[in-house]
């Protein structure tokens, strides 16, 4: 069913293992939703949290906006729109997979100010190509993005004002910007990870790129330019840049 909920409440819903669709142009001050099988958002303005859990959410509205807290999307995120932002002065995390519903048509924006942190900790683009990411926050962690082909068809841009942590392995993304603080504030954690894109320029901007111990780097922009600052390891690991 839909319903439209008007004014500055809070809503909270339980859905069990049903199904949850909510879209208007109405202020709330906080959305919570949890246990949903499905959940189809629109548009959602807070002026606190939101909060949403389940198996798959769909967010189908262009603006997930709170001015005071953190939004947070617990399942399997599907894009429906040609460009989704979540907008806040807290934190952002998506904790399951981010993929769009026709590859390289939907974008997504994060914006957490310089306080917000932005946490996805499930891949990007693994199943369905998105069509660009713009990511500015303060602390920045991202798993995966794409696999054997391209998460990120055109521009991906991701600025942390403090660090940025790629907690992934794989990064299969076009016209790439990883940008974080003067320092060794570029983390790559975990094993061998490798950053590629099809023609185009892969650019470390700003800060080292920190290898853990064990994380040997490959960078390979198939004909793109490829841009670090500095490269710093912990032990004996090994870099391959091929453009």
């Amino acid at each position: 069913s839909t319903r439209t909920v008007d004014g500055a409440e809070a809503l909270s819903v339980n859905a069990g293992t049903g199904t949850v669709e909510i879209g208007g142009t109405a202020t709330l001050s906080s959305l919570t939703i949890s246990d949903a099988s499905q959940v189809d958002l629109g548009n959602v303005v807070t002026t606190g949290l939101q909060s949403i859990t389940g198996t798959n959410i769909d967010l189908n509205g262009t603006a997930y906006t709170s001015t005071t807290a953190s939004i947070s999307f617990n399942g399997a995120v599907d894009l429906g729109a040609p460009a989704t932002s979540v907008t806040t002065d807290g934190n952002i995390n998506f904790t399951g997979t981010v993929d769009g519903t026709q590859a390289g048509t939907q974008a997504l924006n994060l914006q957490a100010g310089s306080g917000g942190d932005i946490t996805v900790t499930g891949a990007i683009g693994s199943s369905t190509a998105v069509d660009a990411l713009d990511f500015d926050g303060k602390d920045i962690s991202i798993a995966n993005i794409g696999g054997a082909a391209a998460g990120v068809t055109n521009a991906t841009d991701i600025n942390a004002v403090n660090q940025l942590t790629f907690k992934g392995t794989t990064y299969n993304a076009n016209q790439a910007t990883y940008t974080a603080a003067a320092g060794n504030n570029l983390l790559v954690n975990g094993a061998t990870t490798t950053y590629t894109a099809t023609d185009d320029a892969i650019a470390f901007n700003t800060a080292n790129l920190q290898l853990a111990n064990g994380s040997d780097l490959v960078v390979t922009s198939g004909g793109g330019a490829i841009t670090a600052l500095g490269i710093r390891g912990t032990s004996s690991e090994d870099v391959t840049l091929t453009s």
